[in-house]
């Protein structure tokens, strides 16, 4: 079988940072992305997932609170023990 050559754009970050995950595991650029053709023909998909799961409401509102939070670090009461927290949170039990 012949080979051929392919040419990719990429960014040279992310190229030199699977240049070295590559190294480290052994194998070339090349060997890594004939591995990850082969399976994609073979399989007949992209063998990973491609997306995110989409936060639910709750979710993005907790992110939207700790977002605000971190605004006013500096406000935010702080304690020197667990105890002293519990304490403070549930008062006189």
């Amino acid at each position: 079988m012949v080979n051929t050559n392919i040419n990719i754009r990429i960014n040279s970050d992310l190229k030199n940072q699977f240049e070295a995950f590559c190294e480290d595991n052994g194998l070339s650029m090349s060997t890594a992305v004939n591995m990850f053709v082969k399976k994609t023909v073979r399989d007949y998909k992209i063998p990973f997932d491609i997306g995110y799961e989409k936060p639910n409401a709750e979710t993005i509102a907790a992110i939207k609170e700790v977002q605000e939070m971190k605004k006013h670090l500096e406000e935010a009461k702080t304690y020197s023990s667990a105890r002293e927290m519990i304490e403070d949170v549930l008062g006189d039990v």
